[in-house]
């Protein structure tokens, strides 16, 4: 969204996506519901590289980049710049393991954790828009304002039910505000000079 890579790359590699939000229920209903000894596989949706950039283009309203990197320069580049990371001390732009991630991809079964816990999880395309939404809010990202029309039609967001061990966690009166809305938790971003 900030024009850092010069191209797309992997567009055809599968990705395992999950909301952070369902990844913490997940825990809480596996505590509740999961059998000990059990592995729950917690993935929202297998998606393709390409589609999540075009849909956080359309999101943000920043254009798609016009140019295709390929696999071999992707992989070259990686590496290269793990050599300067080093020399220069700083991280590297696109670290070796998260281009072969992304050159490889990978694809998750949930079924296990949608029939044994009864998860149901948040469309990854509702999960991009907030997601960018909050990167405005906290001045991280000062794209374009993209009214609600032009936004990608994504489905309301998929609530798993309270579970009983959510339940016995209820929010306080501490966690609400004066008009008795749960208060925003989320990290603010720090002051100052980075």
């Amino acid at each position: 969204m900030n024009g850092d890579f010069p191209g797309t790359f992997a567009e055809d590699s599968m990705l395992p996506l999950v909301d952070v939000d369902d990844v913490a229920r997940a825990h809480l209903v596996a505590y509740e519901k999961g059998r000990v000894g059990e592995r729950y596989i917690v993935s929202g949706e297998n998606r393709r590289w390409g589609d999540l950039i075009r849909v956080a283009s359309a999101v943000s309203g920043t254009p798609v980049p016009s140019r295709h990197i390929g696999g071999r320069a992707l992989w070259l580049a990686s590496r290269t710049g793990e050599v300067w990371a080093r020399v220069s001390r700083s991280p590297p732009r696109l670290p070796a393991w998260l281009a072969d991630f992304l050159l490889t991809g990978a694809m998750m079964d949930n079924t296990k954790s949608i029939r044994e816990l009864g998860l149901s999880y948040r469309p990854i395309d509702e999960t991009i828009r907030k997601t960018i939404e909050w990167f405005r809010e906290e001045g991280l990202f000062a794209g374009p304002e993209i009214s609600a029309r032009s936004a990608p039609a994504t489905p309301l967001a998929i609530e798993n039910p309270p579970s009983r061990i959510e339940t016995e966690f209820e929010t306080t009166a501490a966690d609400r505000d004066e008009t008795g809305r749960i208060k925003d938790r989320r990290p603010k971003r720090p002051e100052g000079p980075a």
